[in-house]
């Protein structure tokens, strides 16, 4: 059992925030369930991962008191590579979730995103709900990027052509990390319908993202994950006749 600790908890010193960054809340307890059902509920903060488990929802972690980082997927991804995103949906909350989201797909995660009603976030949503609701949720949540269309949609005036080209803009770096091509395929015209854009537009629009992603490599963190085989099949959309 994982024990409540007090509302005020201490941060981790500075000292001490590199092993933080490397290891990953309640994983030694979620592991063996983690392992049995294929996948991983991570949320923002310990009180919400100590309030899943303690409803009987054994497969939540949380990263240590830090932003989701490199480490710390990589050590999750020894478990699964299934994870539901469950952060607090505050203008923050959302922030960690695009992040997060960005290190989860470049390690090659299946990534669904969990927000839950009435901007609550799961140690509140279970303290006026239960175990068995939240569990309903979390077998409804969206896919990634069915998660990252609504917040677009929510986010920007789609009546106007500067709101329309702001929400795909923000959408872009998303489709880059696709490295499938039958995937990325059907995301980009899913974008093209949702926007009602001329898909021919989304395309020169991603072909310039890929261009300007690849142009970053080894200098940024997610793109020094790129697997060779992943950044060939992205040079594949600038140069389709090369080989």
């Amino acid at each position: 059992m994982i024990r409540r600790p007090p509302r005020s908890t201490p941060k981790p010193s500075s000292a001490a925030s590199d092993v933080y960054k490397r290891q990953m809340f309640a994983l030694s307890h979620a592991r063996s369930a983690i392992r049995k059902e294929g996948v991983a509920i991570l949320v923002e903060g310990y009180m919400d991962c100590i309030a899943l488990h303690q409803a009987g929802i054994s497969t939540a972690i949380a990263s240590c008191g830090t932003s989701l980082t490199e480490d710390q997927t990589r050590l999750l991804g020894r478990f699964t590579k299934k994870v539901v995103v469950n952060f607090d949906p505050d203008e923050a909350g959302s922030a960690a979730t695009s992040r997060a989201l960005g290190i989860l797909l470049g390690n090659g995660f299946k990534i669904r995103v969990l927000v839950l009603p009435d901007r609550l976030d799961p140690d509140a949503y279970l303290r006026k709900n239960n175990a068995e609701a939240y569990r309903h949720l979390l077998q409804k949540a969206p896919t990634y990027f069915e998660y990252l269309l609504r917040q677009a949609q929510e986010n920007n005036a789609l009546e106007t052509s500067d709101g329309k080209v702001t929400a795909v803009e923000g959408l872009l770096p998303y489709l880059v990390r696709v490295s499938n091509r039958i995937e990325r395929e059907e995301k980009t015209k899913r974008v093209a319908e949702f926007f009602s854009i001329d898909e021919n537009a989304i395309r020169a629009e991603l072909r310039k993202a890929v261009r300007n992603y690849l142009s970053n490599a080894g200098t940024e963190e997610d793109v020094s994950q790129l697997k060779k085989e992943e950044i060939a099949e992205l040079r594949t959309m600038i140069f389709p006749h090369a080989c």
